[in-house]
């Protein structure tokens, strides 16, 4: 509305820093829309080959502003793949993964996504060069309102849900989500998708 009503007043800066706090609102909604429908995860997904880099497009699209506004720099490596997965969830789950790399990437920072494929399973790794994870924290971050020393010091409106929620919906898509980091290093978050034939019997389940 603020942006709508300025009759052209606002400068490019001032806009794009309005659209990057709607963005911030969009995400708190989603994360509340996301944990409401946990239980029903089983009613709302579609199982199918995606191509990752699509996918990892889109996240990055929604997210560029704040790409831009702390000149963070972004690259894609390796060559496409696809999986087997529900596109719409698993671009929540970057969502989550992505706009935390770029809360505690400090500005002239880097984010990058890389893929790995094997016969057993496919990879999918976001890493960062923000300030990193404590060890001690480490451990707790896919618990449900855990925010830990970095929510705490750098980002007072952090919920504890983001990474919470991408864990649960991982495991419910049969993925595994894992994390690595050092503090003032980076962090680096990996997706991995098992390959169809080596899924066990409850993912197996998950896609009858």
């Amino acid at each position: 509305m603020l942006i709508e009503t300025s009759d052209g007043k606002l400068s490019e800066k001032q806009v794009m820093q309005t659209e990057i706090e709607l963005k911030k609102i969009e995400n708190f909604v989603e994360q509340v829309i996301y944990y409401s429908r946990l239980d029903s995860f089983s009613n709302d997904y579609l199982i199918q080959d995606y191509s990752l880099k699509k996918i990892v497009n889109l996240v990055i699209r929604d997210n560029m502003n704040l790409f831009f506004s702390k000149h963070i720099r972004f690259t894609f490596k390796n060559e496409d793949i696809s999986v087997l997965t529900d596109s719409k969830w698993l671009r929540f789950i970057l969502n989550q993964i992505i706009t935390n790399s770029l809360k505690y990437t400090p500005e002239n920072g880097e984010i990058s996504i890389s893929l790995a494929d094997t016969r057993k399973e496919t990879t999918l790794s976001i890493k960062d060069t923000g300030i990193g994870i404590p060890k001690v924290d480490l451990a707790r971050v896919f618990e449900k309102g855990f925010t830990g020393n970095n929510g705490r010091q750098f980002n007072q409106n952090a919920t504890g849900l983001g990474l919470y929620l991408a864990n649960q919906l991982s495991h419910k898509l049969g993925h595994k989500l894992s994390i690595d980091s050092s503090v003032n290093k980076g962090t680096m978050v990996t997706i991995t998708f098992p390959k169809l034939a080596y899924y066990n019997d409850e993912m197996g389940n998950i896609l009858r």
